[in-house]
Parts: structure tokens; C-alpha cells; sequence
């Protein structure tokens, strides 16, 4: 059910004004019923089309052709969204929008082609070199070398036993492939989110006395455990995170330029190239791997994590970056042939759960990139 409390948390998110717990709310909501989700899809579409026409369009010719067309749509959803929608933005923004419903009502001849993403299983590697393929969907034990259960599957989270009782670090190896998402929480109570197209190595009981240290390929978000007597390491590529209880993300894919830490709470220690620096909320360290330059800005810390909440989230992110962020989740190649759309700037909004072809139609129509289906590969031209 759309209430005007939940339609204004809808149109805060997708116009980049929601708190971190406003999100966190919608999350919820959406899980709740369907047709909640097919409410946002509409909402989130419209902001996505907004964005994308004001960046691409000649103000003043788009704005007299488009305030033509809002005269001959006298809809009462249109014109409800209209008036809350101007709370949060620009005046000049929300006359695009009956632009969008033409776009939306005009015949578009669909694709031949059917995008079908590649399924694949999530792995673990147990220490004794045992590797499991884990459904998503089920439910499952796993037992260590001595026969205990050290950790517990349910569904999307894998969770490790603190009771354990061998004494030596035995290492686990999860890896996620594109498509997926998974949730590790650690034997000491830390939750890891893992996002797709990512390896952690963790031991699966972390000894007293001893750092908690993991090893990370890809990105991951953090909500490590308090233990001042154990600080918690991560180890991503060159860079060596430290920290004692905090809340931050790592993104080291391997073909990406660059390796960053993010941090949302607490404060953490980031090493790299024999740099040492403090982050504090909110700031995030870039390091390049090309010239070893290393910078440190403050971010929208919600954009980051947005696909721990299943949101792209893009702010002027270039066309070449939001391919690489939605192969991954769709485990769909996309190959930029045009080299000239790959500094093109999106910025918006929308559902990772929304369909692929959606946002590719969006794009053609909106802003003139075509695209070939291939292969099961897209290629945008």
C-alpha cells in the first residue's frame, strides 16, 4: 500500500535525500508485497528517465516540447507524483516527465534477442580443500575436519559457530560469482556482505589474542565486531584496512583502476604503498593502480552501499563504471563499442531486481545509444 509517508521516502531515495535508515525502511517495504515493488519500479523509472533527458536534451526546446505533452496527459497519478515530486526537486526537473510517458506510451519494437544471465552456484572451500556448491534457495551444515559444525546456511547467509573448539586458524574460502550476492556473518558476530564477482578467505574461528584478518577479492561491506583486544584486518590487493569496530566498504575488483575504502562508521586505519591514513566517516580513500596516486574525498556514503540494498545508485558515475557494476549483477557481458559513450554520465536511480532489457531501453530512447543483442552479450553503440 502507497501511503504519502512511504510515496515521500520513494521520491527522497530516488532524488538522492534519504537517510541511511529511510533506505533501510524502504528495503523492508518492499519486501513486504510485490506490488510494492511494482509501485517503486514505476517511480524509480521515472527519476532514471528524468535524470537522463535533463542531462542530454536541449533545455529549451525539450521544455516547450514537454509541457505540450503534460497538457494532453491530465492523469491523477501523474499529477499526485508531480506535486510530491516537486518537494525534492528542481521545478525544472518534474516538467520532463510527461516526455517520459511519451516515451513510455510510444510503440518501441522490442529486441529479438533474449538476455539470458549465466547461472552459477556460490562456492566454499573448506580448509581441507572440500569445495560446496550453495544453493541459495536451501538450507545446509557444515562440518570442519573433527566433525563439527562450524558453519550454518540459511539461504543467502552462512553463519559460523563461536563454540568451536579446534585451536589453529583453518581458512575458508567463499567466492561469489556475477549475479549473486551473499551475507557471512563470522564466528566472532562480524557481518560481511559480499557483492558479486567477489572472493573472502576467513578463518572460520578466530583465535584469542590474535588480529582477525581476511583476505578479499572484489567488494564487500563490513559490520565488524567490537574487540579492542583483536583488531580486525582485511587485506584487499595492496591495501591493508584496520580496525578495531566499524562500519566500511572495500571495492578491489581486479579490473577496475583503482582499489577504495569507504567508511560510514568509526574510524579506520588504511595502509597502502607504506601510506598510512586515517578515514573518518563519510571520507573515502582512492588508490590507483596505474600511477600509485592515492586521494581522499568525502562521499554519499548510501551510493556506495547501494547494492548491499539492491539500488544502482549512480551520481554523474560514467557509462563505462555502471556497465562494469551491472555485468556483475546481471552476469551479463556489456561491451561499449562506441568509445566515445564510455565518459557519458548517468546519474538516478533504480532497482537491481529491474529487468536489464528495461534500463537498455531506457538508455535507446532517451538518449539515442543503440545496442545489439549478441551472444547473450550486449553491445551498446
Amino acid at each position: 500500500m502507497l501511503t504519502p509517508k512511504i510515496e515521500q521516502l520513494i521520491i527522497k531515495f530516488i532524488t538522492n535525500q534519504a537517510s541511511i535508515s529511510e533506505i533501510e525502511f524502504i528495503t523492508r517495504w518492499l519486501k513486504e508485497d510485490k506490488s510494492n515493488q511494482l509501485i517503486f519500479k514505476d517511480y524509480v523509472k521515472i527519476n532514471f528517465a528524468v535524470d537522463c533527458v535533463l542531462q542530454h536534451t536541449s533545455s529549451d526546446e525539450a521544455l516547450a516540447k514537454v509541457t505540450a505533452l503534460i497538457k494532453l496527459d491530465r492523469r491523477t497519478s501523474i499529477i499526485r507524483f508531480v506535486k510530491t515530486y516537486a518537494k525534492y526537486a528542481a521545478l525544472f526537473v518534474f516538467c520532463f516527465l510527461g516526455y517520459y510517458f511519451y516515451q513510455k506510451n510510444t510503440a518501441i519494437t522490442p529486441e529479438k534477442n533474449v538476455l539470458t544471465p549465466k547461472e552459477e552456484f556460490v562456492t566454499l572451500q573448506m580448509a581441507d580443500g572440500t569445495v560446496h556448491q550453495l544453493n541459495t534457495n536451501s538450507k545446509a551444515n557444515f562440518r570442519n575436519k573433527y566433525g563439527e559444525i562450524i558453519g550454518i546456511q540459511n539461504k543467502a547467509k552462512l553463519m559460523y559457530d563461536q563454540e568451536s573448539t579446534h585451536k589453529n586458524l583453518q581458512y575458508n574460502t567463499m567466492t561469489i560469482p556475477y549475479g549473486k550476492v551473499f551475507e557471512v556473518q563470522l564466528s566472532d558476530g562480524t557481518l560481511v556482505y559480499l557483492n558479486s564477482g567477489t572472493t573472502l578467505k576467513y578463518p572460520t574461528k578466530f583465535i584469542d589474542g590474535q588480529s582477525r584478518h581476511v583476505f578479499l577479492t572484489g567488494e564487500a561491506y563490513f559490520e565488524v565486531a567490537k574487540n579492542k583486544k583483536m583488531p580486525f584486518l582485511v587485506t584487499a590487493n595492496k591495501m591493508e584496512v584496520k580496525v578495531l569496530g566499524t562500519h566500511f566498504n572495500i571495492a578491489a575488483y581486479q579490473d577496475e583502476d583503482a582499489i577504495t575504502a569507504t567508511l560510514l562508521e568509526g574510524k579506520v586505519a588504511v595502509e597502502v604503498d607504506n601510506s598510512h591514513t586515517i578515514l573518518i566517516p563519510n571520507q573515502q580513500l582512492s588508490y590507483a593502480l596505474s600511477d600509485k596516486k592515492i586521494a581522499v574525498k568525502n562521499v554519499l556514503t548510501k551510493n556506495v552501499i547501494s547494492w548491499k540494498n539492491g539500488f544502482f545508485m549512480f551520481d554523474e558515475v560514467s557509462l563505462l563504471q555502471a556497465t562494469k557494476q551491472m555485468s556483475r549483477t546481471y552476469n551479463i557481458p556489456i561491451v561499449i563499442l562506441n568509445k566515445k559513450l564510455e565518459n557519458f554520465k548517468l546519474s538516478g536511480s533504480i532497482s537491481n531486481q529491474q529487468k536489464i532489457e528495461d534500463i537498455l531501453m531506457a538508455l535507446k530512447s532517451l538518449n539515442n545509444i543503440s545496442y545489439e543483442i549478441k551472444n547473450n552479450t550486449v553491445y551498446l553503440k
